[in-house]
């Protein structure tokens, strides 16, 4: 129901449809719930996972790269100031 629902909302959107899955969903909703230090437990009981495999979801290099992207602003801030 949640896909055909989203798939039907891209489209009247004027997006692609084909582009999007709800694969893209549980992983960001992983990733963004460990990003804002939510516990696993709620994680893995959000995403229906019974093991530890939701860890798998999680992309820990969003992390790393926001984390860079900060240092290099505030690098670049303090420059030019």
């Amino acid at each position: 129901m949640f896909s055909t629902t989203l798939k039907h909302l891209l489209k009247t959107s004027g997006y692609k449809p084909q582009h999007f899955s709800i694969h893209s969903f549980r992983r960001g909703a992983a990733t963004f719930a460990a990003a804002a230090g939510i516990f696993e437990d709620v994680i893995k009981a959000q995403g229906t996972w019974r093991s530890s495999c939701y860890k798998r979801y999680i992309d820990r290099d969003v992390e790393l790269r926001q984390q860079f992207a900060n240092q290099v602003k505030e690098a670049v801030s303090r420059t030019l100031s």
